[in-house]
């Protein structure tokens, strides 16, 4: 029986800051935001925020739980097109006074995680084309993978068109998933020139277009906004190193939990810094604990023999009904139905996530 150390489980990020344009656009498709985030109880701190990071686990729960529900399509096509350059704060800056439109996608490529770690964004060159590819770096659902994919290739669309001073251009664009009903508005958005079922997720242009639009040089703005993407950068990934830190310490021990303090004290800061680091990371301890509890448990549960209830003091659980609730918020499913679906249908066990609360295990 192996667990796989290097899963992610839900805590890749993403800047809050979208969340402002997202809301924008559900008011313009008739949702009336203030009744619909009424509905949404625990889950409207997420979505109400507007700075920071969040953890994709939440958003992903709450996508499933209120945006998938209301059965909207092309969401993302039009996410994508709100989410102007000032949405993406300094590093819109840095393309923009870049002293080559390859020098500053490249940038853009650099410090792309500061707005996203769960899309991988890339370049590619050929002598008359320049192509973005997208990578998620989650494993996801296919209605949210789509969602995201939408995003990232509709707002790079958006963003190429403002560097190029708002002129329409031609591209074209790759899907790795099939055609939805609504390919109509790919069309509308991207012009024919749309595959699906490819072997990616791409936007090439034309790089004439790119050359001909470097009027826009500004040494002194592209170099202290390079500077602050440099800043940010490396904030960014010391908050994400102390959760990859303290995943790998309770991946050693999977049999024993320890409180926060514990963990503190290890890591040779107080219980203070070691909350603010992980607050700058978009989480909390419990939510780091909980990914760990729920990776295990999967494994456990696919893999062995072990009684529910073995599996739940193995996880510190002091109550069997105690893992049981746990694991019905993590996955949707009871751990009995996740076992018994699982040789049939190991997707089943894909994450339908909920936002962090108290534990009930004990300590």
């Amino acid at each position: 029986m192996t667990t796989h150390l290097t899963e992610r489980s839900g805590l890749t990020m993403c800047s809050a800051e979208y969340n402002r344009i997202f809301l924008n656009v559900l008011q313009d498709k008739g949702v009336d935001i203030s009744k619909w985030l009424q509905k949404a109880h625990i889950d409207f701190e997420i979505m109400n925020k507007l700075s920071g990071f969040m953890l994709y686990r939440d958003v992903e729960t709450f996508f499933t739980r209120n945006i998938e529900p209301l059965g909207i399509d092309g969401l993302g096509l039009a996410v994508g097109e709100r989410t102007d350059i000032t949405s993406h704060g300094s590093l819109a800056y840095t393309v923009l006074s870049s002293p080559s439109y390859l020098e500053g996608f490249q940038a853009f490529q650099r410090f792309m995680k500061l707005r996203s770690s769960f899309i991988t964004f890339s370049i590619s060159l050929t002598e008359d084309e320049f192509t973005f590819n997208f990578v998620l770096t989650e494993k996801m659902t296919p209605n949210v993978a789509r969602f995201y994919l939408e995003c990232a290739i509709s707002g790079t669309y958006t963003f190429i068109g403002q560097y190029l001073k708002n002129q329409s251009f031609p591209a074209h664009c790759v899907f790795n998933y099939s055609e939805p009903h609504y390919r109509e508005q790919y069309v509308n958005r991207f012009g024919n020139n749309v595959v699906f079922n490819g072997k990616t997720n791409s936007l090439t242009v034309d790089r004439s277009l790119l050359a001909a639009a470097e009027t826009s040089v500004n040494p002194s703005i592209f170099s202290l906004a390079k500077q602050q993407c440099e800043s940010d950068l490396q904030q960014f990934e010391q908050a994400e190193c102390i959760v990859t830190r303290i995943r790998n310490l309770l991946f050693e021990s999977p049999w024993y939990f320890p409180p926060q303090e514990e963990i503190a004290n290890q890591f040779s800061m107080s219980i203070r810094t070691l909350r603010r680091k992980l607050n700058d990371a978009g989480t909390t301890y419990q939510a780091v604990l909980d990914s760990i509890r729920e990776s295990l448990a999967k494994d456990y549960l696919k893999n062995s023999q072990w009684t529910i209830s073995e599996i739940a003091d193995m996880l510190g659980y002091s109550e069997p009904s105690n893992f049981k609730r746990a694991f019905k918020r993590w996955s949707g499913f009871t751990p009995s139905e996740f076992r018994a679906a699982s040789p049939a249908n190991p997707d089943i066990g894909r994450p339908l996530y909920e936002a962090p609360q108290l534990s009930e295990a004990r300590a």
